[in-house]
């Protein structure tokens, strides 16, 4: 009995999604003998555009929190962000909250499943604990580089990290800090209008 190689089944489906479209277009084209107009004819059926520039307003969901996104064109975006967070500590249960204002510029045209993200963020920190007078607040600035994967026209996945400046000031003692901090960041996007 003869066994069948074993062929990933990743390979097997793009080999499908490329000799299909040929296949298609071999059947409805007029005879002819150069290869060339076939293949560019399949990879044009294959780039069908996730990116809806009608989808202009989207609502998202981050680790700890939200955003609201305003497409101005395929390439250019901003955001309104908002997130939330708690953790524990000698003195007691320390929460935080941070609101921030995103600028999105977006590498790979609008006719890619998978953009290039590239960004510029400013925020505002608050932190402190219940239980004592412990508070503090601040700003954070800093860029991004990341990616956003289309799964439809109204879903979208993406990732991004980069270096932010954070500076803190106490508020009772009035002591201040500032360090280099790497952020990143994932979120869930859904386009509505």
């Amino acid at each position: 009995m003869m066994a069948w190689p074993k062929v990933p089944t990743l390979s097997v489906f793009f080999a499908l999604a490329f000799c299909i479209p040929v296949f298609v277009s071999a059947q409805t084209d007029p005879p002819t003998t150069d290869i060339l107009p076939k293949l560019i004819k399949a990879s044009e059926v294959r780039r069908t555009s996730l990116v809806d520039v009608t989808h202009a307003l989207g609502f998202g969901v981050n680790y700890l929190g939200g955003q609201v996104r305003y497409l101005f064109s395929p390439a250019w975006a901003c955001e309104v962000r908002y997130a939330t967070g708690q953790a524990s500590s000698t003195l007691g249960a320390v929460s935080s909250r941070v609101f921030g204002l995103r600028g999105y510029r977006f590498y790979g045209g609008s006719q890619r499943d998978l953009q290039l993200v590239l960004g510029a963020e400013a925020d505002y920190l608050m932190a402190g604990q219940k239980s004592t007078n412990y508070g503090t607040s601040g700003t954070a600035i800093g860029g991004f580089l990341g990616m956003e994967y289309h799964l439809t026209h109204r879903f979208s996945l993406g990732i991004n990290i980069g270096p932010y400046l954070i500076s803190l000031r106490e508020k009772t003692s009035h002591d201040s800090s500032s360090s280099l901090e790497f952020v990143a960041d994932s979120y869930i996007n859904f386009y509505a209008f």
